[in-house]
């Protein structure tokens, strides 16, 4: 048993509602690499996973499992001669299909229907820099350098299962941009 929180209403707020799950699995395959070539360093992950839900108030089938892919990687070029070091991250995450409240019928019993979040990816870009013998760190950095800020769903109750309506909810405040000073007390 799980006991879920789901996104029951988008306007005029967004308004949750907890929902019981009698059954929830969840599968999934992954498979991780890194290369190490002098100075660089390149990861690379990619990842399935499934999720099975049945529903307390549900005389429908929700058992199937819906998969979404995940893709994670990263860059880094260690510059030692300047003691300064670069860093790309990229994170794609796929489409994620699930069983939501689609409509209350005129008895007010609950239907759910598949619904879905669209796909998005995050990328940030970092610079740190090391002075006097590592005593003194500084780091540059972008977040979110595409920028994302809402994502598409028709995974919420009265957004598009049936009436062809999408939502867009908020996924993130969009880029920014950070810069990091740190002192390390080293004891010889």
């Amino acid at each position: 048993d799980k006991i879920a929180l789901l996104l029951y209403s988008h306007n005029p707020r967004d308004t949750y509602k907890f929902i019981n799950v009698n059954k929830h699995e969840t599968i999934s395959m992954s498979l991780t690499n890194s290369l190490l070539y002098k100075n660089f360093k390149a990861n690379l992950g990619i990842s399935f996973v499934g999720i099975a839900q049945y529903f307390e108030e549900s005389n429908e089938n929700q058992g199937d499992y819906l998969f979404s892919p995940n893709l994670n990687t990263s860059l880094f070029y260690n510059a030692k001669n300047i003691n300064t070091s670069f860093a790309l991250t990229y994170k794609y995450n796929g489409k994620v299909e699930s069983y939501v409240l689609t409509q209350i019928d005129n008895n007010g019993n609950e239907i759910y229907g598949k619904g879905a979040t669209d796909d998005f990816s995050l990328f940030d870009a970092t610079i740190k820099k090391s002075f006097l013998d590592e005593k003194i760190q500084t780091t540059i950095g972008v977040r979110n350098i595409l920028n994302v800020t809402q994502i598409n769903t028709s995974s919420i109750f009265g957004g598009g299962l049936h009436n062809g309506q999408t939502l867009a909810i908020d996924m993130a405040y969009g880029r920014s941009y950070f810069i990091k000073l740190a002192y390390n007390f080293k004891q010889k």
